[in-house]
């Protein structure tokens, strides 16, 4: 972590929760249950009707938020705060331009479903504008936290809160 000394030094130096960590996650860290460490790139989908993308793209927002768990964990003490931000469901290029087959059918699933709350790519930016300059007093009980639309703590998925398979998670990219 190249920028860890430069985080530690500026925290040392400022009010308690001015210096963050946001991830970017999405509650499509709910798509898969864990971390496949065998199979990171989702070779062999074990994921019934989700494409191999889906799965891809889940695991990944995962791994945001038990970073961030484990970043709170770690350097919290140093007075840097960690948090997992969803943005919302944006307007994106993600939504929409899957595989044709079985994950096509999902895509335009998703597509459709989400077209009433989707945010455009402006007010999913808020979000997370809002994170990284808040109130710095409210992230001190916050650290490690998940932010949902807009701009309220939430609780992630299980599988996101369990700190086991954050550390285990910082052992694997070390």
């Amino acid at each position: 972590m190249g920028l860890l000394p430069l985080l530690k030094s500026t925290a040392a130096e400022s009010s308690d929760g001015s210096v963050r960590i946001i991830n970017v996650t999405s509650t499509a860290h709910g798509l898969v249950g864990k971390i496949n460490y065998e199979d990171l790139q989702i070779e062999n989908p074990q994921s019934g009707m989700l494409a191999p993308e889906w799965v891809r793209y889940g695991q990944s927002k995962l791994a945001n938020c038990l970073m961030t768990l484990e970043m709170a964990r770690r350097f919290g003490s140093d007075g840097i705060r960690s948090l997992s931000v969803h943005p919302g469901v944006v307007k994106s290029e993600l939504i929409g331009k899957g595989p044709t087959e079985v994950g096509g059918v999902f895509n335009r699933f998703v597509e459709q479903s989400s077209k009433l709350y989707r945010l455009d790519t402006d007010r999913g930016a808020l979000q997370l504008l809002w994170a990284a300059t808040s109130d710095p007093a409210g992230l001190i009980e916050n650290n490690g936290r998940y932010v949902e639309p807009l701009h309220k703590w939430g609780t992630p998925r299980p599988n996101a809160l369990d700190i086991d398979e954050a550390k285990k998670l910082w052992t694997y990219l070390e």
